[in-house]
Formats: structure tokens, C-alpha cells, sequence
């Protein structure tokens, strides 16, 4: 409560040692009684009196009956007159006091007890009436005896104003009502400051209104805990409230343990008068300070003792979400607990229509409430839902919701007409709809379906009036949050945007609403706006996994200096069971790895590490994996030097690309796959017992793996069938538990060696037969069929490479590496011709790349750089068909490509070039001076651009080295 001694009605005779006492035997006057001098007109007033409390009756119920004893003028009678029988008009108790000329004391006990009641206008009626009888003769001539006590009084009576006014002056939301209260508060005070500027009431009142002022003055609580601290050590007789109000002030300057020492000690001293609210204290307190069970045990105290307290309703509603979604791991599925909590935040909207907090809090439970979905089962064309729970918590009458299908289709949008339990045991809730559920033509059966609510207007609603009903900015600032978030979870970013830009500008450290804008500014491609955000809600929240990963993508999009894995190695520790942290950090050290300094010697390794938990994680979860992840993946491996891991990532790839395009089934159908088993002194020959149709065929390639891990891909060499005897099973080191279903075992030969177990024996693996038709299927992406091909043709499996490539070349027939590796496997295969025509392709493809863009720096880094590599590999491949001069065209084509940027492929360029220089002619048995020169000069400037020699071979570099140190000694040096 706002101001000292509103909580309970009380006489102030206790505070003031010469006023009668309170609790004695009283004389009520009868219709018999003496006449007295104005007998007439106050029994006119006492007649008034009690015929307007016979009609009021009681007003208020569960409260302590207090009475007020007004002492009747020129007798030793008394009247009482209990709390509970105020009449609602002040008028007759005015007159009353008035008539009987009653003590100050007297009337401030009427106004408390009629703020008891809720009824703020009648307090401030009574105390303006005794206002006005500062000045009458009558008033002063009763006090003339005692002045210090008639000063008591009307100290008193204006700090009651004065409190009253304050109260007001926070409430009030409009700009010109508040500075009318404000002004009013500082004219109370200033009237009380002139009796007496020592009193410790004025100090209280002070420090109230300070607390009032201190959303727009940030000296505010610095001067209310100056008051406060003053009253404190001033008077013991209000040291409750004096406590409570220090405790508010610490509150807000976020010192939440001296707070609730405080708050405790005003409780111990007077648990009356401390009332609810000083538990709802120690319960805020004590949930900042992290101990949520013994704030919620505070705070249902306390709205136990004030059942309709409307901040007791909302901190209990909250602090029981709050400690379910501790126990339940940071969710709250409880329905029953839903329920109730939404019942108790209508009750606090009902009480109090006005008050902000509880209507973001309803509108906050409400979205949570409607985001959620309810199962259940529908007859196409009737209007009856049957539920296994209890949909009370979502669903109530007129609630408009969709209803979707198994698929996620949306069928209907209707309202709810009624929900009841039924007997049956299987579903025991059916919800009644207003349109029937729509006939299909697929499925007139019972269909599983989902419900959602339908709209968020009501939300809004809630919001809006939220906002329009605090002065308060962070409260104002939920409010914006909250219709922003209404927008984002709709898609519609344009419209999410300005709300959640006022929140942030009204309550800069909100950092939801921070996170919040920098999520939605990188959906609109504001990176750099986006990043700004994302930085400062990490700076308010360092350690949270959401924001460590967004910070660490937008600085990846930036392309920042500071490093990105920094921020993304601590998401991924914040979190380890977040794929797209892992995904993020993989992506980050790929690009570190293209510097290849000696400090990243490793960083391929850490960027395939995190690329293969991302995978594993996607796939744990049920997400989709986008092929290009799986690609990557393979040639981080590839880079290593893993080629079966690189392989199996590959055709994980294929699957990939298999599933966003569906394909027709395979010719394997049910046998695609079979248990086979491999012994530790053959590891080229696998045995099965199982059948294969069609049967497997020599030259086929195989999957074999072991769990959910991919060993190798492998070609059959040789088949053969052979009968499980003794001898056999003895000659082969097999176990008959191995091939105990059938009397014939087949042996399957294959070209490359397999692995096994360290320390078995024996042991199983799953073959797959790979559908041809996947290698052919055309929306496999030619770069992952290239990759693949590349391995191939590195193992030496020369014709699978080439089919891949034509495959390749039938999916993009512009592409350049396809054509580049068909050219290198024929020459492999010693056909000169048809890599000499590959290798034109190619060459043309490149340059009408180049001819597209006419300038070169209109081609961003990534893409020429691919132009580059192609050069520098055609170039290779001229040289090895002793095509020098188209070798070196193609060389100094490069260097003027790359002359801007300096990519690694103009150091090669650079060696390649002086490689040509001092290749030696027929005929010749020493360089002649000019090609001499021209060999320094690509090897000095292959040093120049890369004089650690990370980016070449060191053979390349010591033939650069050796070529310059040569130049010094002897100009005409043999060539070896």
C-alpha cells in the first residue's frame, strides 16, 4: 500500500498519547436521554447516520471489524461505529464530525477506514472536510490548550493527503492528470514542511513520491533513500512502513538481499500492517536471488491472505509456470497447471482491468497456450471432435481454430461450440464444432487430426491495452514485444520490425526484445543493423547459446575480422545438442582453412569434426539435411586424406539429393541390403548365407557398412557358392553361428582390402547394393557426382570415374571440372585424342565464362578463383601432353586474372611458368641467358607472393630457391 498506515484501520489515538483512549465503555444515547444543547440537530445527524448504514449494510467481507469511537461534545458518551457500516456518501459523517467538533485524530481514522475499504474518493472527501476546519474559531479554540497536538493532527492529515496524492500521481496515465496530482503531492508536502520539517511522515511520503518519479529522474532513489534512510532513524512508530518503503527503493536499484532482509524484518515487526504485500516482496526478491521455491511459497501466502490482490494473483501464477518448467527441463506441458494458471491471470484482468502486468502476463500465457496443438479424431461430416486429454486449458466455447490433417493440410477454420466430458474410456472429452469436419474423397474413415487456435487477436487486444494503461517503460516495452512477436510468429517480418525497434528504444536491456530484432533484421538482410543488435543483447546475456550462435552466423555473413569460431566454439559449448551451432562453426573454420598458415595446420580436422556432428545431430532430430551440408562434409574428408569417409559422406549427399527430388524405386527391391561376414585372415573375402535377387553380379558395386557407419565402397571381383560343411567352416576359421540357415554359403571376392575390429575375429557387416539408377538420376547435383568421380579416380577405378563424369555432363554440360577430370582419365587411359578434346572443351568454357563478364573484378572472389584452379589444371594437362605453348598461354592467363586479388593459383602459375623456362630444348645442354631471366622472374615473384611455402609444394619451393641462389653464382649453370 501506498502510504503508512492504510493497511488496517486503526485509531490514530495510538499514536498520539493524549488522545482518549480508545477501548473503554461507551454510552450510546437513547430516545430517553436529557435534552442537551443541539440536541436537535445532531440527533438530526446520528437518525442520518444510522438509516444510511442500515441501507449500505456490510461492504466489505472477510476483514477485521474495526470500530472508530467519536466522542460526543459536552458529555462523557462516546459513539463506535464499526468499519464495515461506512456509509458510501461522506457527507453526514462530515457534518457528524463537524457538529460534534471531533479531535484530528478521529477524522483521519474515518479516511483510513474508508481507503480500507477501497473507497480512495470518500478518504480524500474527509480529509479535505478537515482541512477546511483548520481555520474555523471552533476548531482552533478546542486546540488552544494544546497547540503541539493540534499540529500532531494536522501534519497527519496532510501527509494522508499528500500519500493519497501520490497514489494517484503513479496510477495516472494521462500527461496532464499527473502533473495535476504532482502538483498537488508538492503543495501537501510544502504545507506540512511549513508546520513542521522534521516529521517523520513527511519523509515517508517523500521517499514515496520520489519512488514515483524515478522512471523519468535518475536521482530519483537517491533522494527517496535519503527520506526513507532519515525516517528510519527518526521514529519507531512507523518503522513498518518506514522499512517497507526502504525496501521498495532497493528493490529498484536491483539489491534484492538487503531488499529482502527488509521486507523479512518489516513482517517480523508487524505482520499486520506489512500485510500481502511485503510477501509479495520476499517473493520477487527471493526469485531474483534465484530460490524460486521459497518465493513461491511467499507469494501464495500472501495470496492466501488477499485472495483478490491482483499482483499476489500474477506472481503466483507465474512463479507455478515458473517452477514447472524447472522440474519439466524448461517446458510446461501440464495441462491441469495451464488451466489453472490461465483462470487465475482472467481473475486478475477481471479485478483490475487496468492493471498492465497481469495483461502482458495473460497475453504472454495466451500465445504460449495457442501455439501449442491438441490430437485428435474426426468423422468427415460431423461436427464432433473426440480428445484423449482434457482441452480445457485451449479450448472453451467461441474459440476459433484450425483444423488440420495428418499432413499438415489445412482442412477448416471454425469455432468451438461446446466441450464436455463423455464416458468413454478411450476418448473422454468431445468437442462440439459449429461446421462439420469436410468429406474427403480419399479417406471416409476416422482421421487423426490436429487442432490450433486460430487468431491472436484477443492477444493483441491485451497487448494494446497494456501499453495505454502504464507509464512504465519497461512495462510499455512487453507491451511491444509482445505484438511484435504476434507478427513474427505469423512470418510477417515488415510488420514484427517497429514493435520490436520501440521495445528496444524504450527498455534498451531487454534482451529478448534485442534477440528478437536481430532476428528479424537478418530475415530482411539488414546483416550489419542485425549484428548490432545481436552484439549488444550478447553483452546482456553472455552466455546464452541462442545469441552465441546468431552473433557467430552474422559475423560469418559479415565476414568480420574478428574470427567467428571464437563466439561459435562457446555456442557449441553452451550447447552441444545444437546442429546449427555445429553446422555455423564447421562453415566458420572451412574458411579459416583456405589461409593455411601453420597456426590452422589442424583446422580442416576441427572443420570436419563439426561438420559430422551437425550431420549426426540433423539426422537424431528428423531434419532434413541439405545435400550441399553432406557434400562438404566429404570434401573436408576428401582434404584429409579419408577416403572412405569421404566416400560414404558422398553418397549420403546422393541420398540427400534422392530425397528433396523422389526417384523411382530401385530394381533391388526388399534384398537391397544383407548381413555378410568378414574373418581377420581374409579381408578381401566376405561370406553370406543370405539370398540375393537379382543375384549379385561381378563388377557390381557395393556399401559395406558396420551400425550406422559407412566402411568403404567396393567392387566384386569374384562369386562363387560353396556348401557349409565341417571342412569348410574349418578351412574358412568361420563359426556355424554364422551360416547356420542355409547349406550353401556365398563367397563374395572383392578388388580392395576391408578393415576390421581390433582383437576380433570374426565379425558382421550390412551390404547394400547400390542402385545404378542413382548415379544417373538427374537432379543429382554434378558437383557431388565430380567429387565422387574424383575418388574414383584417384583409387583407380578409372571407368566408374568416367561414367560419373558423363553423368555429370548430362545433368550441366557447362561443367568445367566434369570435362577437366574426363580429359585427365583419358589421358590415364592413354587416349591422347580424346583428352586433347576434353581438354578444348574445357578451355572454351572457361573463357566464355571470362567473356561474360567482361571485366574481371565484376567476378566475385569464389568464382575466379574456380576460373583460376581450372586454368592452372588445363595447363597441368597440356604440359603432360607436351603442348607447352598452350601451357604456357594458359599460365599467363591466370596471372592476369589473379593479379588483383593474388589467390594461391597465381603462385602455382608463377611455378608452373618458371618450370616451362627451364624445361631444356632438343640440342641444348645450358639455358640461353633470356629464359634464364625469365625463370628468376617467375620464381621471384612465386617468393614474393608466398614466401613461407604453405601454399606450394616444398619441391616447387626449393626449385624457386635454388633457381635465384643460382643466379648469383653462376649465371650458365648445367641443366640436370
Amino acid at each position: 500500500t501506498p502510504w503508512p498506515g492504510s493497511t488496517r484501520p486503526r485509531s490514530c489515538s495510538c499514536l498520539n498519547r493524549n488522545a482518549p483512549p480508545v477501548r473503554r465503555p461507551v454510552e450510546f444515547p437513547t430516545p430517553c436521554a436529557p435534552p442537551r444543547t443541539r440536541a436537535t440537530r445532531r440527533d438530526f445527524l446520528w437518525e442520518q447516520l444510522r438509516h444510511r448504514v442500515s441501507e449500505s449494510g456490510p461492504n466489505i467481507i472477510n476483514r477485521a471489524r474495526m470500530s472508530i469511537i467519536i466522542p460526543v461534545r459536552g458529555s462523557a458518551s462516546a459513539v463506535e461505529v464499526f468499519n464495515d457500516e461506512l456509509p458510501d456518501s461522506p457527507a453526514d459523517v462530515i457534518d457528524l464530525l463537524r457538529a460534534e467538533l471531533a479531535p484530528l485524530h478521529t477524522w483521519c481514522e474515518f479516511a483510513v477506514a474508508y481507503h480500507a475499504l477501497g473507497r480512495d474518493e470518500q478518504l480524500r472527501e474527509v480529509l479535505l472536510g478537515v482541512v477546511d476546519a483548520f481555520d474555523v474559531y471552533e476548531m482552533q479554540d478546542f486546540y488552544r490548550r494544546e497547540p503541539t497536538l493540534f499540529d500532531t493532527g494536522r501534519l497527519y492529515v496532510l501527509n494522508l493527503l499528500a500519500a493519497a496524492a501520490t497514489h494517484n500521481f503513479m496510477h495516472e496515465l494521462r500527461r496532464e492528470a499527473r502533473e495535476v496530482w504532482r502538483l498537488k503531492v508538492l503543495e501537501y508536502i510544502g504545507q506540512a514542511d511549513k508546520i513542521s520539517d522534521s516529521c517523520a511522515r513527511t519523509w515517508i511520503v517523500k521517499s514515496l513520491f520520489w519512488i514515483a518519479e524515478h522512471h523519468s529522474d535518475s536521482h530519483a532513489l537517491e533522494n527517496a533513500s535519503y527520506y526513507a534512510d532519515l525516517s528510519l532513524c527518526s521514529n519507531e512508530r512507523i518503522l513498518c512502513n518506514t522499512r517497507l518503503a526502504k525496501a521498495a527503493i532497493l528493490f529498484h536499484e536491483q539489491k534484492y538481499a538487503d531488499a529482502l532482509k527488509l521486507y523479512m524484518s518489516a513482517l517480523r515487526s508487524d505482520p499486520r500492517a506489512a500485510g500481502a504485500g511485503a510477501r509479495i516482496g520476499i517473493g520477487l526478491c527471493a526469485y531474483q536471488l534465484g530460490d524460486t521455491e521459497k518465493a513461491l511459497i511467499a507469494i501464495e501466502r500472501a495470496h492466501a491472505l488477499a485472495p483478490n490482490s491482483v499482483p499476489a494473483l500474477v506472481a503466483t501464477a507465474f512463479l507455478r509456470l515458473e517452477c514447472a518448467s524447472q522440474h519439466d527441463g524448461g517446458r510446461c506441458d501440464d495441462g491441469p497447471l495451464t488451466s489453472s494458471v490461465g483462470r487465475m491471470l482472467g481473475h486478475a484482468r477481471e479485478l483490475n482491468p487496468t492493471y498492465s502486468m497481469a495483461l502482458n502476463h495473460y497475453a504472454n500465457h495466451l500465445f504460449w497456450q495457442n501455439s501449442g496443438e491438441i490430437v485428435g479424431h474426426a468423422q468427415p461430416g460431423s461436427s464432433r471432435i473426440l480428445l484423449r486429454s482434457d482441452p480445457a486449458y485451449m479450448l472453451k466455447a467461441g474459440t476459433q481454430i484450425e483444423i488440420f490433417d495428418a499432413k499438415d493440410k489445412k482442412m477448416l477454420e471454425t469455432q468451438v461450440n461446446q466441450v464436455h466430458a463423455t464416458s468413454d474410456t478411450t476418448h473422454g472429452w468431445v468437442t462440439r464444432l459449429e461446421t462439420p469436419y469436410p468429406l474427403t474423397t480419399t479417406n471416409r474413415g476416422v482421421q487423426r487430426i490436429l487442432i490450433r487456435i486460430a487468431g491472436m487477436t484477443e492477444i493483441s487486444e491485451l497487448a494494446s491495452r497494456a501499453y495505454h494503461c502504464t507509464a512504465v517503460p519497461e512495462i510499455k516495452a512487453e507491451a511491444y514485444f509482445i505484438l511484435g512477436r504476434n507478427h513474427h510468429s505469423k512470418g510477417d517480418m515488415k510488420g514484427a520490425l517497429p514493435y520490436y525497434t520501440q521495445a528496444c528504444k524504450l527498455w534498451p536491456q531487454f534482451t529478448l526484445a534485442q534477440y528478437r530484432l536481430a532476428q528479424v533484421q537478418t530475415a530482411l538482410s539488414d546483416f550489419t543493423v542485425a549484428q548490432t543488435s545481436a552484439e549488444v543483447a550478447l553483452k546482456l546475456a553472455p552466455n546464452t547459446p541462442e545469441l552465441l550462435r546468431l552473433v557467430g552466423v552474422l559475423r560469418l555473413e559479415q565476414k568480420k575480422s574478428c574470427s567467428p569460431s571464437e563466439v561459435l566454439n562457446l555456442a557449441v559449448k553452451a550447447d552441444e545438442q545444437d546442429p546449427y551451432a555445429w553446422l555455423a562453426l564447421a562453415i566458420s573454420l572451412e574458411r579459416a582453412a583456405c589461409k593455411r598458415s601453420p597456426e590452422q595446420c589442424n583446422v580442416v580436422q576441427k572443420a570436419a569434426d563439426a561438420s559430422s556432428v551437425a550431420l549426426r545431430l540433423f539426422r537424431e532430430y528428423g531434419i532434413g539435411v541439405p545435400y550441399q551440408i553432406a557434400n562438404n562434409n566429404g570434401v573436408l574428408h576428401c582434404e584429409l586424406g579419408n577416403v572412405f569417409l569421404s566416400r560414404a559422406a558422398f553418397l549420403s549427399a546422393m541420398d540427400e539429393c534422392c530425397a528433396t527430388f523422389p526417384m523411382h524405386a530401385g530394381p533391388h527391391g526388399k534384398n537391397s541390403h544383407q548381413v555378410v561376414w568378414l574373418h581377420a585372415l581374409d579381408l578381401y573375402t566376405l561370406w553370406t548365407d543370405a539370398h540375393f535377387d537379382p543375384a549379385l553380379t561381378v563388377g557390381e558395386r557395393i556399401r559395406i557398412e558396420r551400425g550406422d557407419k559407412t566402411v568403404c565402397i567396393v567392387g566384386i571381383k569374384d562369386i562363387c557358392t560353396t556348401n557349409a560343411s565341417s571342412k569348410f567352416l574349418q578351412a574358412t576359421h568361420l563359426s556355424k553361428e554364422f551360416c547356420t540357415s542355409q547349406s550353401c554359403v556365398l563367397q563374395i571376392k572383392v578388388y580392395e582390402k576391408l578393415s576390421i575390429a581390433a582383437g576380433a575375429c570374426t565379425q558382421n557387416f550390412v551390404l547394400h547394393r547400390l542402385d545404378s539408377k542413382k548415379y544417373q538420376d538427374e537432379h543429382i547435383s554434378a558437383s557431388i557426382r565430380v567429387n565422387l568421380a574424383q575418388l574414383h579416380a584417384a583409387a583407380g577405378d578409372l571407368s566408374v570415374a568416367k561414367n560419373l563424369c558423363v553423368a555429370a555432363k548430362h545433368t550441366d554440360s557447362n561443367n568445367i571440372r566434369s570435362t577437366l577430370l574426363l580429359s585427365s582419365v583419358a589421358l590415364s587411359t592413354n587416349e591422347r585424342d580424346e583428352a586433347r578434346h576434353h581438354l578444348k572443351t574445357a578451355t572454351s568454357l572457361i573463357f566464355e565464362r571470362l567473356a561474360a563478364n567482361s571485366s574481371n573484378t565484376a567476378l566475385n572472389r569464389s568464382v575466379r578463383s574456380h576460373l583460376s584452379d581450372s586454368l592452372l589444371f588445363a595447363s597441368n594437362m597440356w604440359y603432360e601432353l607436351h603442348e607447352f605453348q598452350q601451357a604456357r598461354i594458359l599460365l599467363e592467363r591466370v596471372q592476369a586474372l589473379c593479379s588483383d586479388s593474388g589467390p594461391l593459383s597465381q603462385v602455382n602459375a608463377c611455378v608452373s611458368l618458371c618450370r616451362l623456362a627451364l624445361r631444356p630444348v632438343a640440342g641444348e645442354t645450358a639455358l640461353r641467358p633470356d629464359r634464364l631471366k625469365r625463370a628468376v622472374n617467375h620464381a621471384r615473384k612465386a617468393l614474393s607472393q608466398d614466401c613461407s611455402c604453405h601454399s606450394v609444394p616444398k619441391s616447387d619451393y626449393l626449385l624457386c630457391s635454388n633457381v635465384v641462389h643460382l643466379l648469383k653464382t653462376d649465371s650458365k649453370f648445367t641443366v640436370l
